[in-house]
């Protein structure tokens, strides 16, 4: 939670772990100087807001949405700003294994090149049912 910082945590999202902007703020260490303190805090707490607070970045989608939203879940904790963006590859085991549709197919017909950026609703929603089948799948 602090400028500059940077968190990696597993597919598990780092749950149970709540990334407070600005540093935690512990009171039991900073009983001579609590006011001082504070105040030192709430100003980095601030700053990072007021910048956007704490900025997510996952690498690839889960099979399980629930743990997506998960990921989505550290930032923007306890009413503090955040945003989170899924980097992906049209390679990535969930697309190759259950999509439909020929990718490379899609990437011809949109006219995206080979390692342009793609933003797309249809291939967001590729991603959203090859999760929801999953699901399905793993319920029978």
């Amino acid at each position: 939670g602090e400028i500059g910082s940077i968190t990696i945590a597993t597919n598990m999202a780092g749950r149970g772990t709540d990334i407070i902007l600005g540093g935690k703020f512990n009171i039991k260490n900073n009983i001579l100087n609590n006011q001082e303190n504070r105040k030192l805090w709430k100003k980095k707490h601030d700053i990072i807001s007021n910048i956007g607070g704490l900025h997510i970045i996952g690498s690839e989608r889960h099979e399980s949405r629930r743990i997506d939203n998960q990921l989505i879940g550290r930032s923007g904790r306890q009413g503090d700003p955040g945003s989170t963006r899924f980097y992906l590859s049209l390679e990535d085991t969930i697309i190759q294994m259950f999509t439909l549709y020929n990718i490379s197919k899609i990437i011809y017909k949109f006219g995206f090149k080979s390692n342009e950026v793609i933003e797309n609703n249809f291939i967001t929603k590729l991603i959203k049912n090859a999760q929801k089948k999953i699901a399905r799948d793993r319920d029978i």
